[in-house]
């Protein structure tokens, strides 16, 4: 799912229709909130959010809407994986999408800054020259979803520019879960193991 879509992401970058505002226009919908932040409606699909140390300028409200793309697919990959709890979009110029909408904007502090964190760091060119999907190591969730680990893609455009990061947040204790309904022959487990050997 990331692969797909961190390379469905990176397609919309080749279609100005896209950007244009057309389906949800970023310069109507994202609002400033008191901390100086942007975010959008709690009724939209997805949540915005634009860090109060980032300017919303127009090439970023572009990049939003084109994102905004993102709420015909994203969903219905939720709803069938039930172990993902979250799915989004970082901008390398610093607006993020993300689903399900959580109100992010309200959710974090006003200044944070997604493309610090370990979540996006790891998938950038400076760690992932590549271009492959990553692991995150379980870290806590900023968006308060308890320990979890994120699968994240770096998004491309068809130029080859970095653009950003496509991810998916997995919640270990709902792995814990799946993991733990597994039954091998008469008395046995199963259990995992990450790269670090870490159980």
């Amino acid at each position: 799912n990331v692969e797909v879509f961190s390379k469905y992401r990176g397609s919309l970058y080749s279609n100005p229709h896209f950007e244009s505002g057309t389906y949800r226009d970023g310069k109507t919908s994202i609002v400033a909130l008191a901390g100086g932040q942007y975010g959008n409606a709690a009724s939209d699909v997805g949540s915005v959010f634009v860090p109060n140390t980032v300017t919303l300028d127009d090439t970023l409200i572009a990049e939003l809407n084109a994102s905004a793309y993102l709420d015909v697919a994203v969903p219905g990959a939720l709803k069938t994986n039930p172990t993902i709890i979250a799915m989004y979009f970082i901008s390398e110029r610093g607006g993020t999408t993300y689903y399900p909408n959580v109100s992010m904007a309200e959710a974090v502090p006003a200044d944070f800054d997604p493309r610090t964190g370990l979540f996006y760091t790891a998938a950038a060119p400076k760690n992932n020259p590549g271009r492959g999907v990553v692991w995150t190591a379980p870290y806590q969730d900023p968006a308060g979803t308890g320990l979890i680990v994120t699968s994240a893609a770096p998004v491309y455009d068809a130029q080859g520019t970095f653009r950003g990061v496509f991810a998916a947040d997995v919640q270990l204790a709902k792995i814990s879960t799946q993991i733990g309904a597994i039954q091998v022959g008469q008395s046995g487990f199963a259990f995992l193991i990450d790269r670090e050997g870490r159980l």
